[in-house]
């Protein structure tokens, strides 16, 4: 629903056409990506807000437009690292996961912690940190 509203505001007159669940799964995510290129040859990007990054670029390299449609997806991880690197991928959203324990067993315990919002690193093929 965020999504969608941020989607609807900022940029008007774009239309989302489709969402469908992958259950992170790359088999999963390749056949509704390659499935959702054929129906819609002009799409213009893809939002995967799940895992397994990998299905959708092997999709869109196997349909030729890896790099042409915009793709972003979340969790910095070796295979979204390499696309990022190979233009496949646009970019990567991404919290650390040390930080998302650490807080939540804070607050478990009932101790309070100092920062009330998660930040989100944003990667691109410019910006990677060193393996």
């Amino acid at each position: 629903m965020g999504f969608l509203s941020l989607i609807d505001s900022r940029v008007p007159g774009t239309r989302v056409i489709a969402a469908a669940e992958g259950h992170d799964n790359r088999d999963e995510n390749y056949l509704h990506t390659r499935r959702l290129l054929a129906d819609h040859p002009d799409l213009a990007g893809i939002y995967n807000v799940g895992g397994a990054s990998d299905g959708f670029g092997r999709a869109l390299r196997d349909a030729g437009c890896a790099g042409e449609v915009s793709f972003i997806g979340h969790g910095l991880t070796p295979d979204t690292r390499a696309m990022l690197i190979d233009g496949t991928m646009d970019a990567v959203l991404t919290q650390a996961p040390e930080r998302i324990i650490e807080r939540a067993l804070a607050l478990a315990m009932g101790q309070p912690h100092e920062q009330a919002v998660m930040p989100v690193e944003i990667y691109l093929a410019e910006n990677l940190p060193p393996v």
